[in-house]
């Protein structure tokens, strides 16, 4: 193990010095193609890098490491027939001599077996599968940026919970409070009746969350368009749109303010937003209700929205996006606090 350990760590500081600099900028992500400080027959350059939208494949370290196993075979094969020669000089010069002949026999039959197996041992490889042979490129894949505020958006917009988003807020849903179920959408939920007489019966009645939260504030267009989905517009700063060329939701959003304007600040009940408050049509709840989500956690209202119809509610999570994101989905909810 120790004596593969330390021809590995050989390798690998032998391509570094040879190859020289992978990158050609240290600010950019581009791999360029290193050039080739030592040369081996047969091997005058590596290929670019193939790059598709599913990611690249670079070449290089096997392409040189072929460039080595062919360079070694040719080289045994050489080195087989120089022994073989000079086994063959040294018979013609026994003159009967029994003990040199011996000899030449020797230096012949051990070229001949090291080319033997050198040979064998490939083309048995081959005959097993061509792959053992050659090494395959190093395939890289991209790793996909998931933006959470765009599904937030999409969700609170009326897309249906698709699988990959319902598995991603399973995995942020720690309390496994949400039914995250593939296929809901809160535009349905919004069009279903609402009102105190729902929870006459003391069973729950199913409601469509999602989350909503206070954006990190930054000077971007992007930011100016989640204040205005997320929250009211603050002191100083008004609704402007919606216009979808800026937004990319269908809501108002806020003209631009400073970093120093306090936002976010108040609910519609005149309070600041606190975790574990909700806002929920007025048809159906007052400002101070309690509401119990899946007999786990109690929450109360104190807040409205324009979108915010019918039997669905958002619920206020901080500056946690991740959280907002957890509190998307179907729930079960009866009036009045967790028992």
């Amino acid at each position: 193990m120790k004596l593969i350990r330390k021809i590995f760590f050989v390798l690998l500081a032998s391509w570094i010095l040879l190859v020289g600099p992978v990158f050609a900028d240290s600010n950019l992500p581009i791999l360029n193609a290193p050039d080739i400080k030592v040369s081996i027959p047969g091997l005058n350059k590596f290929e670019n890098v193939n790059c598709t939208e599913a990611g690249c494949s670079i070449p290089w370290l096997a392409q040189y490491i072929g460039g080595i196993q062919r360079f070694a075979i040719a080289a045994v094969a050489i080195l087989a027939i120089i022994t073989m020669m000079i086994g063959g000089i040294i018979w013609l010069t026994a003159g009967g001599n029994q003990q040199r002949i011996a000899d030449a026999k020797n230096w012949i039959g051990g070229s001949l077996l090291g080319l033997v197996l050198t040979l064998g041992a490939y083309l048995l490889l081959y005959t097993i599968n061509p792959e053992l042979t050659a090494l395959k490129n190093v395939d890289i894949s991209y790793i996909g940026k998931i933006d959470l505020e765009t599904i937030i958006v999409a969700i609170k917009d009326g897309t249906p919970i698709s699988k990959d988003v319902a598995d991603l807020m399973k995995k942020f849903d720690k309390d496994n409070l949400i039914s995250h179920t593939v296929g809901k959408s809160a535009e349905t939920y919004k069009g279903q009746s609402c009102d105190k007489s729902i929870f006459g019966s003391g069973q729950p009645v199913e409601f469509f969350t999602t989350g909503y939260y206070k954006p990190p504030y930054e000077n971007s267009q992007k930011f100016f368009c989640d204040v205005g989905l997320q929250c009211a517009c603050p002191s100083g700063s008004s609704q402007i749109g919606p216009d979808k060329s800026l937004c990319k939701h269908k809501y108002k959003y806020c003209s631009p303010f400073p970093s120093t304007t306090p936002y976010c600040t108040k609910t519609a009940s005149g309070v600041a937003p606190q975790v574990g408050q909700i806002a929920a049509d007025g048809a159906c709840f007052s400002f101070g209700d309690k509401v119990c989500l899946g007999g786990k956690v109690t929450l109360t209202v104190t807040d409205r929205g324009s979108a915010i119809k019918g039997r669905r509610f958002d619920i206020f999570s901080g500056m946690d996006r991740q959280l907002a994101l957890s509190r998307t989905g179907v729930v079960s909810v009866t009036l009045g606090a967790c028992h």
